[in-house]
């Protein structure tokens, strides 16, 4: 076993930089391959903002936000997306997710785990007094 590993990490070594390339021209094929269910611009859910998927750039591209803490896919939906061409069974894992769009901004300070409490609190601070009780 230990033999196999050596012999595979000298190729790799040997061959790293074409694997990279390999990797990188294949997440890129991948993404592509989910543009039929994901669209290429959309809007935050949250703020309106414009953005894009797989756009490169942090600032302007879809966020997919988990609204429920215990998804099929865990922490980043992306690289799973980057990983996986799309086919009939993967579309339904992935809607099955039911993920948000949003943008950097809302992503980053929406919480996932505690976020109706977090918003009931959010409008109690901005609203004051003027705050209704409402149930969650």
């Amino acid at each position: 076993m230990n033999k196999i590993k050596e012999q595979s990490k000298r190729y790799y070594n040997k061959n790293k930089i074409l694997l990279n390339q390999k990797s990188r021209i294949n997440r890129s094929k991948y993404l592509n391959s989910w543009l039929s269910v994901i669209p290429s611009v959309t809007k935050c859910e949250v703020c309106g903002k414009e953005i894009y998927f797989a756009s490169g750039n942090q600032k302007n591209s879809i966020h997919f936000d988990h609204k429920a803490p215990n998804n099929i896919i865990g922490k980043r939906p992306t690289p799973w997306l980057a990983n996986n061409k799309w086919s009939r069974e993967k579309e339904l894992i992935w809607r099955s997710c039911d993920f948000g769009c949003l943008c950097f901004r809302c992503n980053k300070y929406l919480p996932t785990r505690g976020r109706k409490e977090f918003i009931k609190m959010a409008f109690r601070y901005v609203f004051g007094k003027d705050f209704p009780e409402m149930e969650l």
